[in-house]
């Protein structure tokens, strides 16, 4: 093991210019991308917003343009169900293709014969084969939600990525962005009745922590955290120059 320190100054000619070439995940707000250059790995950043407020959509656009890239996603979503997300993003799909199928419509499966068709048979297969993909993993997937666990389900979202990647000749590629949908849901897995904020602080932690080395592998990858802002704390921000509570 090389424990020699090397100050970061000793290397910075040669780090300057190959760092950060590889452009980030898009947020896909232009004035946003201009200024951060996107979602870098070992980076995490949050989408915030109140109940509506279109996070969680804004989200899955976010994702599906990863994979557009040759991205893998992994969304952990812990309001609505890994299906209902598959059909927003099928919505999402069919747009590109020239077919676009109403979101409500896919969701609440009201498709005309011919639309169901065209889902099935050409808007899914599509996808399908993009070179990158979207692995959603729900509430269901876990008898207990522990940070252990969530590690777990994790490792094996990552390894089932890389199997996928070989065949497109991608050796070692797994989870490139991990979006928590949303970070405050995480609070019901509290089962020793901590502090709710303090729990959430944990779980922000830990997010960070696979961020910057992922899985503990120091592969680093880009995180996106959504949070659901409130009333209370949108009137406590008012009251204090933005400040939010």
């Amino acid at each position: 093991m090389d424990n020699t320190y090397v100050p970061i100054g000793h290397n910075f000619k040669t780090l300057y210019g190959t760092k950060h070439r590889e452009k980030g995940i898009p947020f896909l707000c232009p004035t946003i991308d201009d200024l951060t250059g996107g979602m870098h790995p070992g980076t995490l950043s949050v989408l915030a917003g109140g109940p509506g407020s279109m996070k969680t959509t804004t989200s899955i656009n976010i994702a599906y343009n990863a994979v557009k890239e040759g991205k893998n996603v992994c969304i952990l979503t812990l309001e609505e169900t890994p299906y209902f997300l598959y059909c927003k993003l099928m919505s999402r799909v069919s747009v590109d293709i020239g077919i676009s199928l109403p979101v409500q419509e896919v969701v609440q499966n009201k498709l005309s014969y011919t639309d169901k068709q065209k889902l099935l048979d050409e808007v899914h297969p599509y996808f399908e084969n993009m070179k990158g993909t979207i692995y959603f993993v729900g509430e269901e997937d876990f008898s207990l939600i522990s940070k252990n666990s969530i590690s777990k389900k994790l490792e094996e979202i990552n390894n089932l990525l890389i199997e996928r990647g070989k065949k497109y000749g991608d050796e070692g590629h797994g989870i490139d962005l991990l979006i928590i949908d949303h970070i405050q849901m995480l609070k019901y897995s509290n089962v020793l009745q901590k502090d709710e904020y303090r729990l959430l602080n944990e779980y922000v932690d830990y997010f960070r922590s696979q961020a910057i080395s992922f899985l503990d592998t120091k592969k680093p990858i880009a995180v996106l955290l959504l949070s659901q802002t409130t009333r209370e704390g949108y009137n406590y921000a008012k009251k204090n120059d933005g400040m939010y509570m």
